[in-house]
């Protein structure tokens, strides 16, 4: 008999055992350090005086879009709380403190979704505050960067006035704290415009023109926080930050899924960076939690989880002046600098992190498998048959152990489809978190139960070469990863290595009473695994109310079953052994009925949540797109007929189920309605309808495109110059088809699409603040070519009021809109 007879004994010490596994996951990344107050002393970071700028910067509710006239708020703001910082330096001997407004202008092609686009900029406003030493140890400086400017429709008080406020602060803080002596400037860049896709951090590498050594690139995804290291280059700038932060978090599994491509998300990392279009080594350090209120208009100071802001200047304070003790020492002894471009990292409840090379991970992510195959041989002497035997023993426990987690994954990825063909409602997790971790977490589990039982028993593995093929299964794919330069895979590894070591402790057969030991082997990789787990899934559950609109019928239940998967994934890394210990424990005809209780309760969660429940709720919306879109014809006049309103959302609950389209005249659609957010054109859909009301746009002067003069070139075609008038600071989209081989935009042109005339279309984006209405730019065209023009123009948040009112009247409480308005024109040369 296997331990004891009972399972209730070994279910419920593992269950407990996760049950604080998961508390202390929770504790560690949700734990803040005690705010401080606003009569904290002036040498500390204090999250009151913090909160105070973000309240201050978030006053006016129209936010700091680029192109709308409250940006000029928030420049004026930020400039005036950079020059406090500048005259509070005025008592200081051993440092200078000076502030500049830049104002950049320029353009790049840069790969976004798959699509190589231009993206083209005028007037943006950059505030730089430099704290320069008089007495350098490098003359390269740490740049600490961030955007005040904000999203349509949002406040933008955690994305991201929240790290604008920690950037003031921290240099305040800097400045007056005189027992820290820098030996490196620091800049502390406010750009103001990211969510233009990086257009005023791109303006600042281009125009700054004083030498850069790191910098530390500060973001939000939502207001929860914590501050999450995700990315970086450079091998030495995220051990420097281990070094120093005071509250470090953060993984090298969001670098991985980053660079995959599988998130459609930038910031202005990439800009700085040399791995991309930067120069720099550096860190992307973000919030990452609550992503329902980021880009939205729940994005307000109040909703800011307090401590958040407090743990993320510490770091920063303490993270500055060792990036510039690094920079000295590099420039000593240049040789010093480590020349990988990037680290193997992950932190520890918050407390410590661990960080090593991907040159030691490739030597320490192999060790599992070759103790794996040496275990037999240190047993002692054994014939060649034997020797085969222990090693098709080992062979088959990594099969089976490779099939328990792929069915720990694949069944809640097929039971979440399933759940939306059969009940409906997709996204119900979406307000509620915990319902997704209900319905997949049980039936996840029972899959891995199920494969290793059946899989030992036919196999006819003992606990030692189960234990043993785990070690292979799981040390095997952490040598694929790492080889493949994906440093997550310190997480089989370290699963790994517990398998070996709990070996020779459990012997051939688990007893109830070696549980414990058991259970100690495996704290270490659940304390790895388990908080990246879970804030993974949250994370990506957050996203998918931003992932667009995917074609039915299989597109609704794929997001589920993509969620499915990933609570599948979560509960793999973090369990990977409690399938082998049950089973050894556990007698087959009990393990079979805890099988059908865990497939019960996912049933039981998966009926109630779909019955009972919806996926949105007033703190956590549907995003609802709005734009009225007026049509121009060839001499720029609106055509008549009051254009079109066009209504979409940006998750695959499309919006037409919930709209009340009782009184509306339906129109049919364009493949260009969403022109206006190019690239993301594809990801989104609605509904087209006739407007009540206003029949002509709000403006007094009209966007006109015309020609300068046109120019032959040798190989007989021509360059055109054009000049595009907006009629006032905007977003905008050209999109040219015709023979186009180059323009004056940026070096190149970007690969071409296809649009449904089989022509070839190169796409522009393009947006400024006041004084940025006329763009003068050339195009060269081919011989025998007509050059053609789409010129969309989009004035977000301005003259939609009526509108505004008109479709929020026949939507649900528990939706948010972006709206304005856009002018199509097409213009032939």
């Amino acid at each position: 008999m296997k331990g004891s007879p009972s399972p209730i004994g070994p279910v419920t010490i593992i269950a407990a055992f996760y049950m604080l596994s998961v508390y202390i996951s929770h504790a560690g990344v949700y734990r803040t350090p005690k705010p401080l107050t606003l009569d904290a002393a002036p040498d500390l970071f204090s999250e009151a005086r913090t909160l105070r700028h973000v309240e201050l910067l978030t006053a006016d509710p129209a936010g700091r879009l680029v192109g709308h006239p409250a940006m000029e708020k928030g420049i004026t703001y930020v400039l005036g709380a950079a020059r406090e910082v500048e005259a509070l330096a005025a008592d200081r001997e051993d440092i200078t403190v000076h502030v500049e407004l830049q104002a950049v202008g320029g353009a790049l092609h840069m790969l976004f979704l798959d699509n190589v686009i231009g993206n083209a900029y005028q007037n943006l406003s950059n505030i730089v505050l430099t704290i320069r030493p008089r007495e350098l140890g490098s003359p390269k400086a740490v740049l600490v960067g961030s955007h005040y400017d904000s999203i349509i429709g949002s406040r933008g008080a955690s994305d991201c006035a929240s790290q604008i406020a920690v950037m003031l602060e921290a240099a305040r803080t800097l400045v007056a704290d005189k027992s820290v002596k820098l030996v490196a400037p620091v800049v502390f860049a406010f750009n103001g415009g990211e969510e233009t896709f990086s257009q005023a951090a791109h303006g600042f590498m281009a125009k700054y023109d004083r030498p850069l050594g790191a910098f530390i690139n500060l973001e939000s995804t939502g207001p929860g926080g914590p501050d999450y290291l995700f990315q970086h280059t450079g091998g030495w700038t995220v051990a420097a930050y281990a070094r120093s932060a005071k509250h470090p978090r953060g993984a090298v599994i969001g670098q991985d899924i980053f660079e995959s491509g599988l998130l459609p998300a930038d910031s202005d990392y990439r800009m700085f960076s040399s791995r991309h279009y930067g120069r720099l080594p550096g860190l992307d350090v973000a919030f990452l939690l609550d992503g329902a209120a980021y880009h939205t208009d729940r994005d307000t100071v109040d909703r800011i989880r307090r401590g958040t802001l407090q743990a993320m200047g510490d770091n920063v304070v303490a993270a500055v002046p060792e990036f510039a003790r690094q920079l000295q020492h590099h420039e000593t002894q240049p040789d010093s600098a480590d020349d990988e471009s990037t680290n193997v990292f992950f932190d520890l409840y918050g407390l410590y992190m661990v960080v090593y090379t991907h040159r030691i991970a490739r030597l320490l992510h192999s060790v599992p498998v070759a103790l794996a195959l040496a275990m037999p041989l240190m047993s002692g002497p054994q014939r060649r048959g034997q020797q085969v035997a222990t090693y098709s023993a080992i062979a088959r426990g990594a099969a089976v152990h490779a099939a328990s987690a792929l069915a720990g994954l694949l069944a809640p990825f097929l039971f979440a489809v399933l759940r939306v063909v059969v009940l409906g409602k997709p996204m119900i997790w979406y307000s509620q978190h915990w319902v997704a971790f209900l319905m997949y977490v049980p039936i996840s589990l029972a899959a891995i139960l199920w494969v290793q039982a059946a899989g030992q028993r036919a196999m006819r593995l003992d606990l030692a070469n189960a234990l043993l093929g785990m070690a292979a299964a799981t040390g095997g794919l952490a040598v694929i990863m790492t080889s493949l330069g994906l440093g997550s895979g310190f997480l089989p590894a370290v699963w790994a290595f517990a398998a070996l070591i709990g070996i020779p402790a459990y012997g051939r057969e688990l007893q109830a009473r070696s549980l414990l030991t058991a259970l100690a082997a495996a704290f270490i990789p659940v304390s790895c695994s388990l908080p990246v787990a879970l804030l993974l899934a949250n994370v990506l559950m957050d996203k998918t109310s931003m992932i667009g609109v995917l074609p039915a019928p299989l597109g609704p239940s794929l997001v589920d079953g993509i969620i499915g998967a990933i609570v599948g994934l979560a509960t793999v890394l973090s369990s990977s052994a409690v399938g082998i210990w049950l089973v050894s424990l556990i007698p087959r005809r009990q393990l079979r009925a805890i099988s059908i209780l865990l497939v019960a309760t996912s049933v039981v969660a998966a009926v109630a949540a779909s019955t009972r429940l919806q996926p949105y709720s007033v703190e956590a919306p549907k995003r609802v797109l709005l734009q009225h879109v007026f049509q121009q014809d060839a001499a720029g006049a609106v055509v008549p007929g009051g254009g079109r309103l066009v209504v979409g959302g940006s998750d695959v609950n499309r919006v037409e189920t919930l709209l009340d389209l009782s009184g509306l005249t339906r129109l049919p659609k364009s493949y260009r309605d969403w022109q206006t957010l190019y690239p993301l054109t594809s990801r989104l859909d609605g509904v087209v309808v006739q407007p009540e009301l206003p029949s002509t746009p709000p403006f007094e002067q009209l966007p006109h495109l015309r020609i300068l003069n046109s120019k032959p070139r040798a190989n007989g075609g021509r360059r055109l110059s054009l000049q595009l008038d907006t009629g006032a600071p905007c977003w905008g989209v050209l999109n040219m088809t015709g023979g186009v081989e180059a323009w004056s935009f940026a070096e190149g042109l970007p690969h071409s699409s296809v649009g449904l005339d089989g022509k070839p279309e190169h796409g522009l984006r393009f947006a400024g603040n006041e004084g940025s209405r006329e763009w003068t730019f050339w195009v060269d065209v081919a011989a025998g070519s007509t050059l053609r023009v789409e010129v969309v123009v989009s004035f977000w948040q301005r003259g939609t009021a009526a509108l505004d009112k008109l479709i929020a009247e026949r939507m649900p409480k528990w939706t948010t809109m972006l709206s304005g308005v856009s002018l199509h024109s097409q213009w032939d040369f």
